[in-house]
């Protein structure tokens, strides 16, 4: 007969073992950049963490190419500031209906009204989770910018 200590040890040693394997290293970090789009060397577009979770930097209302802000204010500069999100989602391989969560921040909180004019449609029924936060400047002279996590869907073998 096993001793049951010694029982309760190989049970937690083969538990150990298999939660060790079956969880993707912490260091398995994807970095994500998008050359039509323009960014500082000192970040990535976006990282992908474990393989799944999408984290999509401060992303500014730029003309893909240019430096330049979109025109038309701060409705203008959220509608492309969200085409670049898809392209930077894209790259990720994933898209904007896997989005959990956005931070905004707008540099006029009157400006709220035409922040969503732009949101809206781009989410349709089923927006992610968000915050919208007042700053006094961006980069950039922006008016908006907007941070995203999303994730990958997952697909299993077999």
């Amino acid at each position: 007969m096993i001793h049951p200590r010694f029982l309760n040890l190989v049970v937690a040693a083969l538990t150990l073992a298999v939660v060790s394997t079956a969880r993707p290293s912490l260091a398995e970090v994807e970095r994500i950049n998008v050359e039509s789009l323009g960014r500082l060397p000192a970040f990535s577009h976006a990282t992908v963490a474990s393989g799944q979770l999408v984290f999509v930097a401060g992303t500014l209302g730029t003309v893909p190419g240019t430096p330049d802000l979109a025109s038309g204010g701060v409705s203008a500069q959220t509608k492309q500031a969200l085409a670049n999100i898809d392209r930077i989602l894209d790259a990720a391989r994933t898209d904007r209906a896997n989005v959990l969560s956005c931070t905004v921040y707008l540099t006029d909180m009157t400006k709220f009204a035409e922040m969503n004019e732009a949101w809206i449609p781009f989410f349709g029924d089923r927006p992610p989770a968000r915050a919208t936060i007042g700053v006094q400047a961006l980069a950039l002279g922006a008016a908006v910018e907007i941070e995203c996590i999303a994730q990958r869907t997952v697909t299993t073998a077999g």
